[in-house]
């Protein structure tokens, strides 16, 4: 477990269309990156970045990359 780098977080900005200056702080401080995530059975290995957000621990984004391109994942119930 890490923090983001500079790369990463700015894949998520891109994702979400918003402005470098005003969230990079925001997202270096809230997100996390597991760099070797694997499921229990098949389906997915690789990285995943968590952000998790300040207001509650169960408003969060949590995001894949798959095939290079950065994916977010619904959130199941």
């Amino acid at each position: 477990m890490r923090k983001p780098t500079e790369i990463e977080i700015n894949e998520v900005l891109d994702f979400f269309g918003h402005e470098r200056d005003d969230e990079m702080a925001f997202l270096l401080n809230y997100s996390v990156v597991f760099d070797d995530y694997m499921t229990d059975c098949p389906g997915y290995k690789g990285k995943v970045l968590m952000v998790v957000y300040p207001a509650y621990p169960n408003m969060f984004d949590c995001f894949i990359w798959d095939q290079g391109q950065i994916k977010q994942l619904e959130q199941e119930k």
